[in-house]
């Protein structure tokens, strides 16, 4: 996908808000009418992936509901419940359609860029590595960025304070300009496993033009690290596995990391920040 700096503004600059769950209060419209935000639905993924409608929803085979939420680096597809609303039926009875017509559905993420290279993933785990020591480890986060200008991704160590079990960023500005698209936040879990905790599921939400990817890098200290990784909209995710974003096909050679990035991070005793 080619994109310029130019064409994500003018995409994006009008929808630098959190996204609300659509299904609440009115519906709206069922079709193309009404305004840009007026949820629509849709009897295919094409039709809904080609309208330029903020909230698209498209019927299941099974009677469930699906929402597509579209980024420049991914297209995420994810039930949202059962088709009980009267305007999924309006749109239905407009095409003659039935529920055996639909297309069958599941939940679905598609990365739309070239895969982040393998030496990236590698930079990464060594960065989570060198906080697991014999007697501490602590818990760290990293951010890959989109440079549109070069055309590749970047990583940064934003600033942070970080304890064993917890992490708590400082705002910056820095890849704050349009030049920089947001693509995957992760962070470690240093020996123990990968999984997204509750409070990882409070705090990722989403980037205000849509959905986040986010990963958890776990058993840091042995040769087999744990991964898991998702797209998440509020309360919606769908999980992916790790070949799906990054090039792993050329083996993980050990590479270092900038040596500024452990001047970002503050270490903390203790549990809790």
């Amino acid at each position: 996908m080619e994109i310029t700096s130019n064409s994500y503004l003018s995409l994006y600059k009008d929808e630098k808000r959190l996204f609300p769950d659509a299904f609440a209060g009115s519906k709206g419209a069922i079709g193309e009418e009404g305004g840009r935000f007026t949820p629509s639905f849709f009897i295919n993924v094409d039709d809904a992936a080609a309208s330029k409608k903020f909230y698209r929803y498209v019927i299941s085979k099974d009677k469930s509901v699906f929402a597509l939420f579209d980024a420049p680096y991914g297209r995420m597809l994810s039930r949202i419940g059962q088709a009980e609303d009267e305007f999924v039926f309006e749109v239905m009875d407009r095409y003659n359609v039935t529920f055996r017509d639909m297309p069958e559905l599941t939940n679905t993420f598609e990365w739309k860029f070239k895969k982040i290279p393998g030496s990236i993933y590698a930079q990464i785990v060594a960065f989570f590595r060198s906080y697991v020591m014999e007697n501490q480890q602590y818990e760290v986060a990293l951010r890959v960025y989109y440079d549109i200008e070069k055309a590749e991704y970047v990583v940064a160590c934003p600033k942070q304070r970080v304890t064993a079990v917890a992490i708590k960023f400082e705002h910056t500005n820095e890849y704050r300009s349009m030049r920089y698209i947001p693509v995957l936040e992760v962070h470690s879990h240093n020996v123990m496993r990968a999984f997204f905790s509750e409070t990882d599921n409070k705090n990722e939400q989403s980037f205000n033009t849509s959905f986040g990817v986010f990963g958890v890098f776990g058993r840091l200290n042995k040769d087999e690290i744990e991964t898991v990784f998702r797209a998440k909209m509020g309360e919606h995710e769908v999980p992916f596995k790790a070949e799906d974003i990054f090039d792993l096909s050329h083996g993980m050679e050990p590479v270092s990391y900038p040596a500024d990035w452990k001047q970002n991070v503050t270490v903390v005793e203790g549990l809790y920040l």
